[in-house]
């Protein structure tokens, strides 16, 4: 009896050393990544209205023409904001952006007169690598104008003071003065349309 006691105490001491020499036990599992392609642009102005309104000027006296000053006929009070994620950022090919502006739908700039607008170098909070802008243009129905250019992964912040600070001029469209070009009843809204597309 004793001797089966031993037996069965041997055992179970020798499956125990078994146990504490096995080798480490592994086991593993997908994770997969995604990161989205994004391509988000946005107008910011003051209180969140990106409306504005460009007059020329009463002549103060008769005989005297219309006139086009700073305070009501440019405005530089909307900016540019964007958020971009681009496919082969960092390597040799890789996809950028631009912005391209024009006008769009019913109306258009009077008879007489030019529109310009122009963007200015990137301010903000943002992180990337920004656009760069490109000059001032001058406003139609038919040219798609690139007013940024290569605009890669970024972000530029969010609202006014982020991005950049969008300048529209208004005034005679050459450099003299053609009063039998204008007419009152022209006045009304235009659409500004801004674009952001891949450049590869």
């Amino acid at each position: 009896m004793k001797l089966q006691k031993l037996f069965l105490a041997a055992v179970i001491v020798l499956s125990a050393n078994a146990a504490i020499a096995q080798g480490p036990v592994s086991t593993s599992h997908i994770v997969n990544i995604q990161i989205p392609e994004i391509a988000l642009l946005d107008l910011e102005g003051p209180g969140d209205v990106s409306d504005i309104t460009l007059s020329g000027s009463m002549p103060a006296d008769a005989g005297l023409p219309m006139t086009f000053e700073p305070l009501i006929a440019t405005n530089a009070t909307i900016w540019m904001n964007y958020t971009s994620i681009v496919k082969g950022n960092g390597a040799g090919g890789a996809t950028s952006r631009n912005v391209f502006v024009k006008i769009t739908g019913a109306g258009d700039v009077p008879a007489g007169l030019k529109l310009t607008v122009e963007a200015g170098i990137y301010e903000g909070t943002g992180k990337g690598t920004k656009g760069t802008k490109t000059g001032t243009i001058i406003l139609d129905k038919t040219t798609d104008a690139v007013i940024v250019e290569g605009i890669g992964s970024v972000y530029t912040g969010n609202k006014t003071t982020n991005g950049h600070q969008l300048t529209y001029k208004l005034d005679y469209a050459g450099t003299a003065t053609d009063y039998a070009d204008l007419d009152f009843s022209n006045s009304g809204d235009l659409t500004i349309t801004y674009t952001l597309t891949d450049n590869i």
